[in-house]
């Protein structure tokens, strides 16, 4: 009895602070510092590691805000989607860093393509394992203070997420992506 009291309390609290998360996503945060370690749009970030890192800590919010909003189907759903196309936004950081080369070649894009294919599973999962350690460490109140801005700006770079997912959709109608 006492484990489910304090499951229902803790579904409570994490649909409360969800909910205070996605009412504050488009404001900007006084206290927090975001997990991701620029202010710019991500497009703008010159380093594609750095770029990557930035969509793979946006999957981690994803899938955090996923699992806050579990009990509403559709809501979770959203977020999960979100954290695809995130997904899709690191594969396409490598990508296009690539393609936009004066002297890339084929072997280079296939090298490329396997290897991002192989971050967009491992560095979103290395990005939330630190994040939920950030948590377990600091307590909900100060980590909260830094997720607020983080998903403030995973927000605000949709746009250039969506740009991505629309080219990897274009390449890969091209056919010049190996789905093996």
């Amino acid at each position: 009895m006492k484990y489910l009291l304090c499951l229902s309390l803790t579904i409570v609290t994490s649909i409360s602070i969800a909910q205070d998360l996605q009412s504050s996503q488009t404001q900007e945060a006084s206290k927090g510092k975001s997990f991701i370690n620029s202010s710019q749009p991500f497009l703008l970030i010159d380093d594609v590691n750095r770029q990557a890192e930035a969509w793979a800590t946006c999957v981690a919010v994803w899938q955090i805000m996923s699992e806050l909003f579990n009990e509403s189907k559709a809501q979770a759903d959203e977020y999960s989607n979100l954290g695809n196309g995130a997904k899709m936004a690191i594969v396409m950081t490598f990508v296009s860093s690539v393609i936009s080369e004066d002297k890339s070649n084929p072997k280079k894009f296939s090298s490329t393509w396997t290897l991002a294919k192989t971050l967009m599973d491992s560095m979103p999962e290395v990005r939330l394992t630190s994040i939920m350690a950030d948590l377990e460490a600091r307590g909900m109140d100060a980590w909260s203070e830094d997720f607020k801005p983080t998903l403030a700006q995973c927000t605000n770079n949709l746009e250039t997420q969506q740009m991505y997912v629309d080219s990897w959709r274009s390449l890969a109608a091209s056919g010049l992506l190996d789905f093996k």
